[in-house]
């Protein structure tokens, strides 16, 4: 079993590497791709979470043949913090592993402030951390992510990031709705350093969104912002080159 790997496709756009600790994931995301791309049911996916078997030790494993020059992303198919992750600590234990190994990391998530607890680690080692925000209005975040953590509670964990000096950025995506998801990078710019944007895939309704204008708007403003970002290649390939995106 490998631990760190690299991803293909969309996913390279975040991070060369990753790693996923969990098997699961409570936040019960409506638009969640991860139960048909691990091929097991919504259900059974959302109705719980697991440590993976031998995970930590195979990370300790895959760490120490690391040169350090990639950073490694978490996670992918799992939130890195999941309600029992407050009791085994298996994040915190990974990234003190990559820390140790000078092995750059990026950690996002939708959990609450309780996160925080885990800044005096990330402001030791070369790590960005980052919140996924794709709603403004907190009713509008429940009916789709019911469990994740409210809109509030992720801006405040992002700004107290900010405050302890770590490198902060968020991810917008999927955008399901393009009106919110600008509400949500205007609430996004005073707290994260890099935003990242990408187009709701895998479903009807998404072929009927107005893409190129959406793209068009989010590049506008962040440029108008001087903030930092990367336009996912679904949306980039709509717009002219603008910026520097990174």
């Amino acid at each position: 079993m490998q631990a760190i790997y690299r991803p293909k496709g969309a996913a390279l756009e975040y991070a060369p590497l990753a790693l996923n600790l969990y098997r699961g994931c409570t936040h019960a995301c409506s638009y969640c791709y991860c139960p048909g791309m691990l091929r097991v049911r919504r259900e059974a996916f959302h109705s719980g979470v697991s440590l993976r078997p031998g995970i930590l030790e195979q990370v300790e494993r895959d760490a120490d043949k690391l040169d350090g020059t990639e950073r490694v992303h978490l996670c992918f198919s799992c939130d890195p913090y999941p309600p029992i992750e407050c009791d085994l600590r298996a994040t915190r234990a990974a990234l003190r592993m990559l820390g140790s190994n000078k092995i750059p990391a990026s950690v996002l998530t939708k959990a609450g402030y309780w996160v925080s607890r885990d800044f005096d680690l990330l402001a030791e080692m070369d790590a960005t951390f980052g919140v996924s925000l794709v709603w403004a209005d907190d009713e509008r975040r429940a009916e789709h992510e019911p469990f994740a953590a409210p809109v509030a509670d992720r801006l405040a964990l992002l700004h107290t990031a900010k405050i302890r000096g770590l490198k902060t950025w968020a991810s917008v995506e999927p955008v399901i709705d393009p009106v919110q998801a600008l509400a949500a990078i205007d609430l996004l710019l005073p707290h994260a350093d890099v935003i990242k944007v990408g187009r709701w895939n895998h479903a009807a309704e998404a072929n009927r969104l107005d893409w190129r204008a959406f793209a068009i708007e989010v590049q506008r403003r962040l440029e108008a912002a001087g903030k930092s970002y990367l336009l996912k290649r679904g949306l980039a390939e709509l717009v002219p080159p603008a910026g520097a995106a990174r």
